[in-house]
């Protein structure tokens, strides 16, 4: 019984761990009979050196297989994780270009809008500016025709001024004509007066009666009514009759 306990494995020398790979790797060890057997015992049959020899030869094996079922195992791990990493890659690869495609998108729809924006923004800037320009040609047309306006107010302010200086003349030379003939009837003070005023401001077609139409644009007042309408042109300067305005005498 003594020399069966001592059969075992672990009084063999023999390190046959099956749970990890590395210590299955290890070669084991060769059978020694010096190291397990006492020198009492040293003296064995020939049949129990069989068994020991038997028995290291199948622990052998059988630590072979353990070892080449680790390193299939290993294998089967190793190509389990490489295959992890190319899936677990992909679908990276996968979620990273539909964040892209979902940027792209979003940046591109940015992108019109403030296309948009801008292109209506600019045509808003035009209409304003032709807006403007309008505006500014309307207020320099009526300046314009307010300038003409008050150069014609002018010219008829002085126009009237000169035409009641001549009627304060022929006024002043009928008074001088009654002093000096106090005899006469009124009749022929009458025509004095029309005479002096004929000479005063006479028409310059027909000379024969008052100017009281002003030409436009020369401003001038040359002309009687029944002339007014066969004249073309103003007969002082020659300028082309555009409109005429009759005046009034105060």
């Amino acid at each position: 019984m003594a020399v069966q306990a001592q059969l075992y494995p672990e009084n063999l020398g023999l390190s046959l761990p099956i749970c990890g790979l590395q210590d299955c790797m290890s070669t084991p060890a060769p059978f020694d009979a010096d190291f397990c057997y006492p020198p009492q015992q040293m003296m064995i049959p020939s049949h129990l050196d069989q068994n020991a020899q038997n028995f290291a030869s199948s622990s052998s094996s059988m630590c072979d297989g353990f070892l080449s079922m680790a390193l299939s195992q290993s294998l089967v791990a190793q190509s389990e994780n490489e295959r992890l990493k190319s899936v677990l890659r992909e679908q990276r690869r996968r979620q990273l270009a539909t964040l892209i495609n979902v940027m792209e998108s979003k940046a591109l729809h940015l992108m019109r809008r403030k296309e948009e924006d801008l292109a209506r923004a600019t045509k808003k800037t035009l209409e304003l500016e032709a807006c403007l320009k309008k505006v500014e040609m309307e207020s320099e047309s009526w300046e314009r025709l307010a300038k003409a306006n008050e150069a014609m107010a002018l010219d008829l302010s002085n126009a009237v001024e000169r035409v009641k200086e001549g009627l304060i003349m022929v006024s002043n030379a009928a008074e001088d004509a009654e002093s000096l003939c106090r005899g006469s009837c009124d009749d022929q003070q009458e025509v004095k007066e029309e005479s002096s005023k004929k000479i005063a401001c006479p028409c310059k077609h027909c000379n024969s009666r008052s100017s009281c139409v002003l030409f436009l644009p020369c401003r001038h007042l040359c002309s009687c009514m029944s002339c007014e309408a066969f004249l073309d042109s103003c007969p002082v300067c020659k300028a082309v009759k555009e409109a005429s305005m009759k005046v009034f005498w105060v």
